[in-house]
């Protein structure tokens, strides 16, 4: 029992630190690409905030999924550890998640884009916007419920 209790706490421990690694990662590499200074640069009291520290549950669910699955087939063979899953997983996608898109693109993978043409309506039914909009007249052959 208490092995299991504590793989089960260790799994939590290790999702943590690896969103929250994924998240300072993240912001390090968006300082990076604006031309601002590195967050080691500032101080160490700097590097440390408290907004990275904080994954959300939707950061936190992958690795937890990844841990769970670890002793099924065919990632049994390869032995890793659940923590080592969820910390991995974890830091895998907070850290590259927001720019999937364009590091495929930089692949060589096209994104799906939007139409060039634009639906257009001109005659709007009822006088304009926000007026009433009358219903159709029943057609042949329709007859009401009869309550």
């Amino acid at each position: 029992m208490f092995r299991w209790l504590r793989t089960l706490l260790l799994t939590l421990i290790f999702a943590l630190a690896g969103a929250a690694a994924g998240r300072a990662w993240a912001e390090q590499r968006r300082r990076a690409e604006e031309g601002e200074p590195d967050l080691l640069d500032e101080g160490p009291a700097a590097a440390v905030d408290i907004a990275l520290a904080q994954p959300t549950a939707q950061e936190l669910v992958p690795g937890l999924v990844a841990a769970m699955r670890v002793r099924d087939r065919p990632w049994s063979f390869l032995h890793i550890p659940p923590w080592l899953a969820a910390f991995a997983v974890n830091f895998l996608v907070t850290s590259m998640g927001g720019s999937l898109v364009e590091i495929l693109e930089r692949a060589g993978f096209s994104a799906p884009h939007e139409p060039d043409t634009a639906l257009v309506i001109d005659d709007v039914p009822g006088g304009g916007e926000g007026a009433p909009v009358p219903p159709d007249p029943p057609g042949e052959g329709f007859t009401p419920f009869e309550e």
